[in-house]
């Protein structure tokens, strides 16, 4: 097997691994939430973005490192394994009632990084890549996350950053 079939018999792992992760999450919201098909506050909300953000985690270290001339591939990989991620999630909360979108937001990765000032780190369509040497790694993102039910709506713009 070459290192790019190896690479997305890794990729498929990952996705399984955080949609195990995501039921497990379900799960336990399932059991603890008192309130009957709400977002009952923020905290829901921040029980779905710990999962997502694990999730994508997990996906960026499968991805692993690649040449520098290869960034848009290992983005573009990144991306397609994190929408099924988001997908299972939303499709796990519309069971509970409520909607879930989340979009990457590239404004808000460029303006992070400008901030920041961080020469090794760049952002393409909000996925932010570090630069090391030769090599592109994916180490986080920026995205705008939405959470409505009958009662109410949540949203959340943010940046992550892994290692």
């Amino acid at each position: 097997m070459d290192d790019q079939g190896q690479m997305l018999l890794l990729a498929a792992l990952a996705v399984c691994v955080a949609l195990l992760l995501l039921a497990s999450f379900l799960t336990s919201i399932r059991e603890t939430d008192t309130v009957e098909n709400t977002c009952s506050g923020s905290n829901a909300m921040e029980n779905v973005l710990w999962a997502q953000d694990g999730g994508l985690e997990q996906i960026a270290g499968t991805a692993g490192n690649d040449s520098w001339d290869r960034r848009l591939d290992l983005e573009a990989a990144f991306k397609n394994s994190s929408r099924r991620l988001i997908d299972g999630i939303a499709l796990a909360v519309l069971a509970r009632g409520m909607a879930f979108s989340c979009e990457y937001n590239d404004t808000l990765a460029s303006q992070y990084l400008e901030k920041k000032g961080d020469a090794s780190l760049t952002d393409y369509g909000g996925t932010i890549i570090r630069k090391s040497g030769n090599e592109a790694r994916i180490c986080g993102c920026a995205y705008d996350v939405s959470m409505t039910d009958e009662k109410a709506q949540y949203r959340l713009s943010r940046v992550v950053l892994w290692g």
